[in-house]
């Protein structure tokens, strides 16, 4: 409005120049990660490219989130300490699924760490996110009464049931609720990312950090008692695409890998496609 432009026009532009952002920050945090440089390439561009990963450029908060998310690890890794204090702070006041990358954060760290790790100076930067989720929780137990009100109007969002999200992923699979057939594509694409976090252990220094940033992930919408717009939540869990053009990268043929590009194109287009038509599938 500021500017004379409207508020959704305004957004999407901010979307996508969040989006644009990210590419520096995920060819830092692959440099950082000591990453070939091939197989930082692959990395960026699956990341941005995979299928139902163009949430980056709409009117979401997952260009945020992801951004707020990346920078954190990076700003880790360089030990910028105030900027990883601001930027973790965002990400937690972005989504409630800050709160799993950050305990992600706090274990990646431990592991760099070594035997320093007990030492109190070493985990001063947690401070700011630490206060801002009490705040956060102080905010709605203000204002409701109850600090974890967010939870109980996801649940009324969702329309869920709340239950074992094991349970909740088999049952979208198997019987999905009437109307809604595009649950089993969403189950079964939370599925193979589920059993693809265990992989993600083989990550030296690093696996089992982002083993549980990945884990918790996809099960915490689960608990909520659906799989829907389980794409969009995985969309952001960037590790998954690392440890892929990790792989893709080894390949020896030049063609399979233009075969990998294309087809990742032309799947992410289809997706775009349905989303763009309102079709719950790409939601």
């Amino acid at each position: 409005m500021l500017f004379g432009i409207a508020p959704r026009a305004a957004l999407f532009i901010l979307s996508t120049l969040i989006s644009f952002a990210l590419i520096p920050a995920l060819f830092s945090l692959g440099k950082q990660l000591k990453l070939e440089p091939e197989a930082n390439n692959w990395f960026v561009f699956l990341f941005l490219f995979f299928p139902h990963h163009f949430y980056f450029s709409m009117i979401y908060t997952e260009g945020l989130f992801t951004l707020m998310g990346i920078l954190s690890f990076l700003f880790l890794l360089k030990r910028q300490l105030f900027w990883f204090g601001l930027c973790s702070s965002v990400l937690v006041l972005t989504k409630i699924q800050g709160v799993v990358w950050l305990f992600s954060l706090l274990v990646f760290h431990a592991g760099f760490l070594g035997r320093e790790r007990f030492k109190i100076s070493h985990w001063l930067q947690f401070i700011p996110s630490i206060f801002t989720i009490c705040l956060f929780l102080g905010f709605f137990w203000a204002q409701t009464g109850n600090p974890l009100f967010f939870k109980s109007a996801s649940e009324q969002y969702w329309q869920g049931n709340p239950s074992n999200p094991f349970y909740a992923l088999l049952k979208s699979i198997t019987h999905p609720k009437e109307g809604e057939p595009f649950l089993r594509y969403t189950g079964i694409y939370a599925l193979l990312f589920l059993i693809a976090s265990f992989i993600l252990l083989k990550i030296k220094g690093v696996g089992f950090s982002f083993f549980l940033l990945c884990f918790i992930s996809i099960l915490l919408p689960l608990s909520e008692g659906t799989a829907v717009s389980q794409p969009r939540f995985i969309s952001v869990l960037f590790p998954f695409f690392l440890l892929l053009g990790m792989h893709v990268s080894k390949l020896q043929s030049t063609n399979l890998k233009w075969i990998i590009a294309c087809f990742v194109l032309l799947f992410h287009l289809a997706t775009f496609v349905l989303w763009n038509t309102s079709h719950p599938i790409s939601f």
